[in-house]
């Protein structure tokens, strides 16, 4: 009897240490990805960084940053953030370069993410759409539910970038917006980048 007590006692040690590690693995995780303020994060921890937001039409607006976080209004501050946006245009800097707009970027996407692919689109005569699409185990880890990716694989995300092109003197990049997923497929059905 008293053996199978001390087995049963080493059991739930070890069911226990497990369940810690596990844990602290998860902890790890977000810890690295909280570094970035961006995709994957709290909604809390871009308040913690960027104070607090003002909810607009289906989004929190971080007026200071000029970055919108698509979500609904019933979002707590523990909900990760799967889309979010920055119009430059309503900055003092409308036109951005490629160089500025991916240092930006690169400051809001996990620090594993892997380029797999990018793409330029020409929109019209004035617009052009370049879309870049990344991997990451750190975001697979903290966002997995598949509905977030729609037929993309977990993990995946885009950068989408808005080229402004028609006005010689007012020429550059008007828009960065980051997404779970790669909710530009359809709309470029048919393109070799999407397959």
């Amino acid at each position: 009897m008293k053996k199978s007590f001390q087995i049963t006692g080493i059991i739930l040690l070890l069911v226990f240490i497990t369940t810690y590690t596990i844990y602290k693995e998860h902890e790890n995780e977000e810890k690295k990805i909280n570094n970035i303020v961006g995709l994957g994060s709290s909604l809390g921890t871009l308040k913690e960084k960027y104070g607090n937001a003002k909810y607009i039409s289906g989004g929190y607006f971080f007026e200071a940053e000029h970055i919108f976080v698509s979500t609904p209004i019933t979002s707590t501050n523990e909900e990760l953030v799967a889309h979010l946006s920055i119009n430059f245009e309503s900055t003092d800097n409308p036109f951005r370069t490629l160089d500025e707009v991916l240092e930006l970027g690169n400051t809001l996407i996990p620090p594993d993410a892997v380029k797999k692919r990018q793409n330029d689109f020409i929109i019209n005569e004035d617009y052009t759409e370049t879309i870049i699409e990344y991997k990451s185990v750190q975001l697979a880890k903290l966002i997995n539910n598949q509905e977030l990716y729609g037929d993309a694989e977990i993990g995946t995300f885009v950068l989408h970038l808005v080229k402004y092109t028609g006005n010689e003197l007012d020429v550059g990049y008007t828009e960065l917006t980051i997404s779970t997923g790669n909710p530009y497929r359809e709309r470029y059905k048919g393109y070799d980048f999407f397959y």
